[in-house]
C-alpha cells in the first residue's frame, strides 16, 4: 500500500466518499491528526437533488467542513489530497479510458469534463453507454458534487486515486497505537 500512495512525511487529507457520508482524515508523518465524518453521502445527496435543495443542503455543511478544514492546514501548507473508495477507482478508470489520460490522479479539470459528460445522460443512458452498473450509474453525480465542492475549499491541482478503500488506505499507514481511533 505504501509504494500505491508514495507517502513521504507531509500532510494528507484522505477522501473517501460513501453512501451515507463523506469522511476526511488528516494525516501526518504516517499518524493520524483528524479524522470527522459529514453525512453528505452519495445516497443522501441523490435524495436532496431530487428535491432540487442541492445548495442549500450544501450551504448547511460548507461552514462545517471549511472549518474543519482551515483548523488542519496552515496558510498555503502542501498538502495532498487521496481519493478513496469506489467512486474514485470508478472516475480513474473513467478517465483511462474515455478521455485517455493515464495518470492516478484526477485534476480539477478531469472533474469538470467527467461532471458535464455524466450530467448530459440520464441514468440509464450512463448504464448503457458507459456501461455503468445501476448501483454506480445513480450515485456518480452526487459523488462527482462532493467532489467539486471539496475542489472549491482546498486549492489543491488534483487528488491522488489508488485502487483502494478508506480503511486498507488507513490502516497500512498508521501505527498501531492510532487504530484505536478507529475501532
Amino acid at each position: 500500500m505504501l509504494e500505491k500512495l508514495s507517502l513521504k512525511p507531509k500532510k494528507y487529507l484522505f477522501f473517501d466518499i460513501g453512501g451515507g457520508s463523506i469522511e476526511l482524515s488528516f494525516m501526518k508523518q504516517q499518524k493520524c491528526i483528524k479524522s470527522q465524518s459529514f453525512p453528505l453521502g452519495t445516497v443522501r445527496m441523490m435524495e436532496v437533488i431530487s428535491k432540487g435543495e442541492l445548495k442549500s443542503f450544501l450551504k448547511e455543511y460548507k461552514k462545517e467542513m471549511r472549518s474543519f478544514l482551515r483548523s488542519h492546514l496552515e496558510k498555503d501548507e502542501p498538502i495532498q489530497i487521496i481519493g478513496t473508495g469506489g467512486n474514485f477507482r470508478y472516475l480513474l478508470k473513467f478517465k483511462k479510458k474515455y478521455i485517455k489520460k493515464d495518470s492516478n490522479s484526477l485534476s480539477r479539470d478531469d472533474v469538470e469534463h467527467i461532471y458535464r459528460v455524466m450530467t448530459d445522460c440520464s441514468q440509464k443512458e450512463r448504464e448503457k453507454v458507459f456501461g455503468m452498473r445501476s448501483d454506480r450509474a445513480d450515485v456518480i453525480i452526487p459523488a462527482l458534487e462532493i467532489m467539486r465542492f471539496v475542489f472549491d475549499m482546498i486549492v489543491v491541482s488534483k487528488i491522488k486515486t489508488p485502487d483502494v478503500g478508506l480503511l486498507d488506505g488507513l490502516f497500512s499507514i498508521i501505527d498501531e497505537s492510532e487504530l484505536t481511533q478507529f475501532l
